[in-house]
């Protein structure tokens, strides 16, 4: 018995594979980072820019001069460096335990751009820029895997020990 198979249907299947996978290397930075961020100068406290973070949901402060960027301070720092060693956040500043210098990426770049420069240089959160150099947003693991979980494995390797330096060092 001979049974005919309908070719529209794994052609349409094919068909929208194609088109997803186009759709995830093509998405770009901008379609998908967050287009809030907190930016502090480098003699912020501590305890002001944890407040600050608190407020408005956020995870991290870029911390930036008039002119350009001078690091990143994420949660995990604030808890590490300071948390742990019992530090008084009214008496730190944020340059004091930034992470520095700060990879950075363009909105039209695409999500395996960006995740390509995570896992080559272990971060997890890269600020956005736009070609007049100024911070228009940032991209972190949470939006790249909402946009494709298939990048989980990549992200999951992203964790580094946290350094452990002194503050004030």
């Amino acid at each position: 018995m001979f049974i005919k198979r309908s070719t529209n249907v794994s052609v349409k299947k094919v068909t929208n594979i194609k088109v997803r996978e186009l759709r995830k290397i093509m998405t770009t930075i901008e379609e998908i980072m967050r287009k809030h961020i907190d930016v502090e100068k480098q003699d912020t406290l501590i305890m002001d820019a944890v407040k600050a973070m608190e407020k408005q949901k956020v995870r991290c402060v870029l911390v930036a001069s008039d002119t350009e960027i001078l690091g990143i301070v994420t949660s995990t720092d604030v808890l590490y460096k300071v948390v742990a060693k019992a530090t008084d956040p009214k008496k730190v500043t944020l340059k004091e335990i930034m992470s520095s210098p700060v990879h950075a990426i363009g909105p039209r770049n695409t999500v395996p751009e960006a995740v390509e420069m995570m896992d080559k240089n272990k971060i997890k959160k890269l600020p956005v820029i736009n070609e007049k150099g100024e911070i228009v947003g940032i991209v972190t693991t949470t939006e790249i895997l909402a946009t494709d979980p298939e990048y989980i494995n990549t992200m999951v390797n992203l964790q580094l020990p946290v350094e452990h330096t002194s503050v004030g060092s």
